[in-house]
């Protein structure tokens, strides 16, 4: 059931952090903008009352979406809760969740973005420690090949194993007939292989051969459709820089599918979020 946020009562009962305190703020004119004013406000520790989060989304529809609740999750034993709200406007959405970690309350934002290079999603997580350290997440998706290569420049990820996820990806979007030797020479380890034959619960309906290389920095998954001996999809992990890159041929699935390909990845700050959501949407 979607209302206005002038309904709001419940979600302005619970997400005051500290407080009441009069705040002067006007309606924010985007979810992007919103997003980013109460991300500042978090990792500039400043309060963030019910009212400013009233005023910040007046006239935004929301849904309340279903609570989480581990009984006892707490120290002290008391339930630990989050109470997610989804706020929309067009083709963005907010989504504020509200937690009571160790009876600290917490808020959690995540904006996202759909349009037609795919989805984008941003994000601030704090860290359940003392030291209440923030990172700040980037995940992009979308079917378009170069897109992704060149979100990947923006990055400028430093990944040893950069370079030969390139080639691979490259070679999958054209002849896809890269021989798992050959990615074994490119990366210079040995692999582990892994079968998945087919099953008829799986949605894939697919026999699966899965080969993974792995140090203790780096991470790189090769699964070839077995009939046809083709690559299926590709996975690289970062360890260093906790990210993440995949593109999945769908087509080898349905004719009528698109290619996927998706970006997980921890960057340095609000500004660099702001950065890549520009460069993406100019």
């Amino acid at each position: 059931m979607k209302r206005t946020i002038l309904g709001l009562l419940s979600l302005v009962g619970c997400i005051a952090l500290v407080g009441c305190t009069q705040q002067k703020v006007e309606t924010s004119e985007s979810l992007k903008d919103a997003y980013f004013q109460i991300a500042e406000k978090l990792v500039n520790k400043e309060e963030i009352s019910s009212k400013y989060i009233k005023k910040l989304l007046s006239g935004y529809e929301y849904k309340k979406d279903e609570e989480f609740k581990i009984e006892d999750g707490n120290i002290d034993g008391s339930d630990y809760i989050q109470q997610p709200y989804t706020f929309t406007n067009g083709n963005e959405s907010l989504n504020i969740t509200h937690s009571n970690f160790n009876n600290e309350e917490q808020i959690h934002p995540l904006y996202t973005l759909n349009d037609k290079k795919g989805e984008t999603n941003l994000s601030i997580l704090i860290s359940e420690t003392e030291k209440k350290e923030f990172s700040y997440m980037y995940t992009a998706n979308s079917d378009n090949l170069n897109a992704h290569k060149e979100l990947l420049k923006e990055l400028d990820n430093k990944g040893k194993w950069n370079e030969v996820y390139l080639k691979v990806i490259d070679n999958v979007c054209s002849t896809n007939n890269m021989d798992i030797e050959d990615i074994k020479n490119l990366l210079g380890v040995e692999y582990s292989v892994n079968e998945y034959p087919y099953d008829e619960k799986s949605s894939l309906s697919l026999n699966i051969v899965e080969y993974i290389f792995e140090t203790d920095d780096e991470m790189f998954m090769v699964q070839y459709v077995k009939e046809k001996d083709k690559i299926f999809n590709v996975f690289y992990n970062d360890k260093n820089t906790n990210t993440i890159n995949t593109v999945v041929d769908n087509k080898l699935i349905d004719e009528k599918k698109n290619l996927h390909t998706g970006i997980i990845a921890y960057i340095e700050g609000l500004d660099k979020q702001r950065e890549l959501l520009d460069y993406e949407n100019n």
